[in-house]
């Protein structure tokens, strides 16, 4: 679709299985979407020009453009984010703190880790009589 100030809005056509992408990806990044475009230079003298675009994501979730053209060298491209890119916080598998049971006046303190689906932790309690008690936790993350 041609929009008033000559710009294209490209069509879509998704394919289940696509061919391989038309120019080397960064190592360990995936291709979400490819654009290609045809652009016919100002100049008469010039043939139209091929544009091959790919959106990648890298490994830690960041997106990236490639750009090539099998009629030329790209000579400079330029990649914008306009809305901030979303990166996944840190993993934070350790926790600890302290444990208070109010009715008996006994505290203890606490410690876990989360392995995989599994939560792993222990507890050192105070019993009654001042005495320490150790209690060990295994638990499925949700």
């Amino acid at each position: 679709m041609r929009q008033e100030d000559g710009s294209l809005v490209a069509a879509r056509e998704p394919h289940a299985k696509p061919p391989p992408a038309p120019h080397a990806l960064p190592m360990g990044s995936r291709e979400e979407r490819r654009i290609s475009a045809t652009v016919s230079p100002a100049k008469p003298d010039c043939p139209p020009v091929r544009l091959d675009l790919s959106l990648v994501r890298d490994d830690a979730g960041g997106r990236r453009m490639v750009a090539s053209s099998p009629d030329g060298e790209v000579i400079q491209a330029l990649d914008m984010p306009i809305e901030a890119a979303f990166l996944p916080p840190p993993a934070r598998p350790w926790a600890a703190g302290v444990s208070w049971a109010p009715r008996e006046e006994l505290g203890g303190v606490w410690i876990e880790r989360d392995l995989g689906r599994l939560r792993v932790g222990a507890d050192i309690e105070e019993a009654g009589g001042g005495e320490l008690q150790a209690r060990v936790r295994v638990g499925w993350r949700f």
